[in-house]
């Protein structure tokens, strides 16, 4: 998954760069300003970043919070949190304003909150979510297998009378086990998520309470993003930060498992696994195609042009876009009417409008969701896409 998202336009993994570093400031609070600053401008920055970031952050915030109780200098630690919370505020309070004024909320279109946030809260939710969060990176290799994994988490959601595919918590369809695939949209984190399990118990049985209390804190975030958030098809990404986080209990109950060459060989071996998805990506391979399992084919960048990769996750659509291209190139058109919506893809004709007519632009028109009041006067379009 970390492979896949550090070759991509995804932003999960510099948000769980920015979280990791944020926990990092909270468990080593030393009560300085220097560390006020540092921990109010990561966790400023992911928020920034992704939306998730605040669950994840949340139960480290609560780590901070008790270290500086613990220093028995109120004054310090007032001081402390209005940096912290002044850092974050100056990262995201100009984003917070234009969406205020665009959407008449900080955090954006209710209809994304809507979508994604759950419509009920409780123990519950809380359940089903952690279940089938944790079900999504079980990789199996085998249809069979993925379907008996499916009716495993249904029946979980049996035994307390619970649906597996309740809307009020699933943004979207049905659940569904994690393909085998290297995408970084859908791939699963197994091995690490079987790691952060085996380290729990590590850690329980023989770890120091600082490396327990370590494994709970993440934990806790992975829990607060259940009560939080729905179900998602494409989920499995959204959970980078935890697993940035979850790799420190990692490497910390190593020592505990045994001496050797163990602590040496698991993250040499999670470097081999990671292979595939570093440099045999679904949509941007750097190893030819011919040399990739059939189950693990993707589109390698020695076959396709750099017009072509565009659409290495719609292909069927380059034709379209070419011979529209075509057309406005003919046509001498600089000012182009775009017609759509929010999940209109415009960018592939922008690219392509730049690179063989400069002075040609994309204007939306007849804009019907909030940003239409942020449109300015500008020249008529003489063509309509």
């Amino acid at each position: 998954m970390t492979g896949g998202q550090a070759t991509s336009t995804q932003t999960d993994l510099v948000c769980a760069f920015f979280v990791t570093a944020a926990a990092r400031e909270c468990v080593s609070m030393k009560g300085d300003l220097r560390s006020g600053l540092d921990l109010g401008l990561a966790a400023g920055l992911a928020m920034l970043t992704k939306g998730t970031a605040p669950v994840f952050l949340a139960p480290f915030a609560f780590w901070a919070a008790l270290r500086l109780i613990r220093m028995h200098r109120p004054w310090r630690a007032i001081t402390l949190a209005v940096l912290v919370g002044t850092c974050a505020l100056a990262v995201n309070t100009p984003h917070w304003l234009r969406n205020q004024r665009v959407y008449r909320s900080p955090v954006g279109p209710a209809w994304i909150a809507q979508m994604v946030g759950n419509d009920i809260h409780g123990a519950g939710a809380i359940y089903s979510n952690l279940v089938r969060n944790t079900a999504s990176h079980i990789l199996l290799p085998s249809e069979r297998m993925r379907m008996s994994l499916v009716t495993s988490v249904a029946f979980l959601h049996r035994l307390v009378g619970l649906d597996a595919n309740d809307p009020r918590t699933t943004a979207y369809g049905e659940f569904t086990a994690a393909p085998l695939t290297t995408h970084e949209d859908a791939s699963a984190n197994s091995v690490l998520c079987a790691l952060f399990l085996a380290a729990g118990l590590l850690l329980l049985l023989r770890g120091p309470s600082r490396s327990r209390w370590f494994w709970l804190t993440a934990f806790a975030g992975l829990v607060l993003y259940g009560a939080v958030f729905k179900w998602q098809l494409w989920g499995t990404r959204l959970h980078l930060p935890f697993f940035a986080l979850a790799a420190v209990p990692v490497a910390l109950a190593l020592p505990s498992a045994g001496s050797g060459r163990l602590p040496k060989a698991v993250p040499l071996a999670l470097l081999v696994l990671s292979l595939p998805w570093l440099l045999a990506n679904d949509t941007r391979s750097v190893v030819p195609k011919r040399f990739i399992p059939w189950m693990l084919r993707a589109t390698d960048l020695w076959t396709k042009s750099r017009n072509e990769q565009y659409f290495a996750g719609s292909p069927e659509d380059y034709g379209r876009f070419v011979t529209l291209n075509e057309h406005l190139h003919k046509t001498g058109c600089t000012t182009v009417g775009v017609l759509g919506d929010e999940a209109s893809w415009t960018y592939p004709l922008r690219i392509f409008g730049q690179r063989e007519n400069a002075g040609a632009t994309l204007r939306p028109v007849l804009v019907r969701n909030p940003t239409a009041r942020l449109a300015r006067p500008g020249a008529a379009p003489c063509a309509l896409v």
